[in-house]
């Protein structure tokens, strides 16, 4: 039988949290949909595709000559993928038996193209994503036990790239991952476009994978992953956004982002990592403006819309860690940032909470 979805596994080093990923597939449930798994290999040193021919030789390698991150490794891997479903795993998750059949399913059910799935800590006691939002500065924020009834279907901005089911057609039309990410918020852009296009994101509690949180973004030092997320998320807005909120929110965002850097020059290293992701930002500027003009030309949901349903919290407070958090609450920026965004009177234009 031919299979209907190819699996899709970014990997870089890391050999004993792939192989208990392909090892929990093999266990998947047998009336579930037919599958390949394809390995794409950030060129990878630490003996990896050996052990694969060696222990998984059903599966699939698309072996790349440098590390290209998360969004680049997979819009490659779907270009080698011709079936109509593609599901996307990172390498240290495990899944759930129905996993597969359950993301399906609800696709069916309800009549969509994108599926989250619900991702949980490795021994299950929690809930690590149950669906997400962003605030207004374009920061990701990954809702657990704690924010909504993980239980409850419902519609997202977007799904985890860690864990999602998408319609291949679909995710090549849509432009796939902005490969400039490279990591961090190419999943809420893909989403946020996805909406935009009128499109929607769905999320199904009962497709279930275990993480071991963070132990593939832990390999990227802090420093990188900081230029990451002040440059994706200024990107984030810098695109999506309609013309009116975008010529109100960009100058306030820029504006914010230098009193962030500022207030974090309290804490070693990190308020200089991210003034350079604002400045990587303004260094892709040119491509930006051009993904900037395609989102625009093809947008059927306005602003209003998108706000009211998904910004649930827009003036939510990020930091990477509680003691960013703390920095920025406890200094001036928390001022500036609250007068800003009250000069900039977002919330009423968007119809927004908050």
């Amino acid at each position: 039988m031919e299979p209907t979805v190819t699996i899709c596994v970014p990997h870089h080093a890391g050999w004993q949290h792939l192989q208990t990923l392909l090892l929990s597939l093999h266990a998947l449930a047998p009336d579930g949909p037919s599958y390949r798994t394809l390995i794409v290999d950030n060129a990878s040193r630490d003996g990896s595709r050996e052990m694969l021919d060696e222990q998984f030789t059903e599966v699939d390698i698309l072996p790349l000559d440098a590390n290209y991150g998360f969004a680049h490794a997979l819009n490659l891997a779907v270009v080698h993928a011709q079936t109509e479903w593609i599901a996307f795993l990172n390498n240290d998750m495990r899944v759930h038996s129905r996993w597969l059949i359950e993301a399906m399913e609800c696709a069916g059910r309800n009549n969509v193209d994108c599926v989250a799935s619900r991702i949980l800590s490795w021994d299950g006691t929690r809930t690590q994503f149950a669906g997400g939002e962003i605030n207004l500065l374009g920061k990701g924020f990954e809702w657990t036990d704690e924010d909504c009834d993980v239980e409850a279907e419902r519609d997202l901005l977007f799904a985890c790239g860690g864990a999602m089911l998408i319609r291949r057609n679909l995710f090549v039309d849509a432009g796939g991952f902005d490969r400039e990410y490279e990591l961090i918020y190419e999943d809420v852009d893909l989403g946020w476009r996805l909406n935009l296009y009128g499109y929607k994101v769905r999320y199904a509690p009962r497709s279930r994978v275990y993480h071991r949180q963070h132990a593939s973004l832990a390999q990227v030092e802090y420093r990188r992953k900081a230029v990451y997320y002040e440059r994706n998320s200024l990107a984030t807005m810098y695109k999506n956004l309609g013309a009116e909120n975008w010529a109100v929110l960009m100058p306030a965002l820029f504006r914010l982002a230098v009193h962030r850097t500022e207030a974090l020059m309290q804490l070693p290293c990190d308020g200089y990592s991210h003034l350079c992701g604002v400045q990587a930002f303004f260094d892709h500027l040119t491509r930006w403006r051009e993904k900037r003009r395609v989102v625009q030309s093809r947008r059927r949901i306005s602003d209003e819309e998108i706000f009211a349903r998904f910004f649930v919290s827009p003036m939510r407070l990020w930091g990477y860690t509680p003691k960013h958090t703390e920095v920025l609450r406890d200094s001036r920026y928390q001022r500036y940032r609250e007068e800003i965004l009250s000069i900039a009177d977002f919330g009423l234009k968007s119809g927004g909470q908050g």
